[in-house]
């Protein structure tokens, strides 16, 4: 009876032990989560205050493959505001599959820029978003 008692404690702390691993899990998926949802708002706000201005593609630095239909499309754009000087920025977008025939170096695409960040330079295609992840 003594080796039972040592038994049934060591199979109440290893039960105990998953269940706090399964709950810490769930947690963060959950934080995580969340985290994604609020980054998502924090874009579309961001993109729906952006201006409109045009870009001429000067490169296409790198290109890769997110998922099955989307990838992730690294550019040298030339922006043009519809106010101000022309200036270079390197671009990081999520793009569909489908929206890749818009890209060709030297071609004139519609853009929209950061109202707070000039450097934010966000795609007007339908399927396509700006890179948000580090």
């Amino acid at each position: 009876m003594s080796l039972q008692l040592p038994v049934a404690i060591i199979a109440i702390l290893v039960f105990s032990a998953f269940l706090i691993a399964i709950i810490r899990i769930f947690t963060r998926e959950s934080k995580e989560k969340k985290e994604i949802q609020n980054k998502l708002a924090e874009y579309d706000e961001k993109f729906r205050r952006a201006v409109f201005a045009s870009a001429v593609i000067i490169s296409i630095i790198r290109s890769a493959a997110i998922g099955r239909s989307e990838m992730r499309v690294d550019l040298r754009l030339e922006v043009k505001p519809q106010e101000g000087e022309s200036y270079s920025q390197s671009v990081s977008w999520m793009m569909d599959v489908s929206e890749l025939s818009y890209l060709k170096q030297g071609e004139t695409i519609q853009v929209k820029i950061d109202a707070d960040d000039s450097a934010m330079v966000y795609p007007t295609f339908a399927k396509s978003k700006y890179w948000i992840w580090s």
